[in-house]
């Protein structure tokens, strides 16, 4: 299974000049907890919900004030689209990460994973491999 699939593509993003407060509704509506962002189409960080709790808010500075590019993370996980999700998983637990960034060979982000969309893919491919086997067993033993 392609990570690409399991990613939001095209990754929700926001240019590094804006405030935390534009980007704390901008991951509102993507519905994620992660934002690539981009200064010039190139990215150059991850914003995440974690940076914005620890460096906005635990150090009481305004957000309204205060610009992505002060307080995104500038080391970037990533990997390429061809990636396992087992590579992800790894890095990501590794890195002690929530969000990785899918990048094509250029370097350009054409996706965004969460931890979580990997969880659920793991358990739902361990769910069918259970049935898989539930229906061999039963099968088996029904035949004799």
């Amino acid at each position: 299974m392609s990570i690409l699939r399991l990613a939001q593509s095209p990754p929700p993003s926001v240019a590094s000049g804006t405030t935390a407060q534009k980007a704390v509704k901008m991951l509102r509506l993507a519905r994620c907890g992660a934002l690539i962002v981009l200064d010039k189409g190139r990215m150059v960080g991850v914003l995440s919900e974690r940076d914005l709790v620890h460096r906005v808010v635990g150090k009481g500075l305004d957000p309204r004030a205060v610009k992505v590019s002060d307080i995104m993370t500038t080391d970037v996980a990533k990997v390429g689209p061809d990636a396992t999700w087992e590579a992800a998983f790894d890095l990501m637990t590794d890195r002690h990460i929530r969000h990785l960034a899918i990048v094509d060979a250029r370097g350009r982000p054409v996706g965004l994973l969460s931890l979580r969309n990997l969880a659920e893919a793991r358990i739902e491919s361990a769910a069918d491999q259970i049935r898989t086997l539930q229906s061999f067993a039963g099968a088996d033993s029904a035949g004799g």
